[in-house]
């Protein structure tokens, strides 16, 4: 894959995650990352393997797939995927699957904690963005309507569960 530096760091300008950087701060993300680039239905990781690396989608196109619900998201252009569990090193919780011939950018973990220890800027930068991006996501969850309704004999076995234990005849005496 031919790589246009200018075009890179127009891509990464535009994703989240970086949202904020400076041009210099941009240059040392895209310093560790490496090129890659996917075939139509290659898989890029697997549901349950370990969590290593970050991708940066440039072009093509990529399904994250769980086992139990198949396609939660297809990926665009300039969209990251697989930072999660590079953080939290916990494994894959889905599979990504290019769908199409796709160029990416990969970061592992060793070289995305390089850069977090040695531009504290960008660290703190990222730390934002990460609390912004989960607390929309939060926020979009809980006005989400339930697909779940509790049943009502649920509820009343739950109201009569708990008036047992609040009733003032349980209540602690000190």
């Amino acid at each position: 894959m031919a790589i246009d530096n200018d075009r890179i760091l127009r891509a990464l300008r535009k994703i989240p995650l970086w949202a904020g950087l400076n041009d210099n701060e941009l240059e040392a993300v895209y310093q560790r990352c490496k090129p890659m680039q996917t075939e139509a239905d290659e898989v890029v990781f697997k549901e349950g393997a370990p969590s290593h690396d970050l991708y940066i989608l440039l072009s093509g196109k990529v399904d994250i797939i769980t086992f139990k619900k198949g396609v939660i998201h297809s990926m665009g252009v300039n969209e990251t995927f697989g930072e999660i569990g590079l953080i939290t090193q916990n494994t894959r919780s889905a599979t990504a699957l290019s769908v199409e011939k796709s160029n990416m950018l990969k970061m592992n973990h060793l070289e995305f904690n390089t850069l977090l220890g040695t531009h504290p800027r960008i660290s703190a930068i990222m730390l934002k963005n990460i609390t912004t991006t989960l607390s929309e996501h939060i926020v979009r969850m809980n006005e989400a309507e339930l697909e779940y309704l509790p049943s009502d004999n649920l509820t009343k076995d739950l109201q009569e569960s708990t008036s047992l234990l609040l009733t003032p005849e349980t209540s602690f005496k000190y």
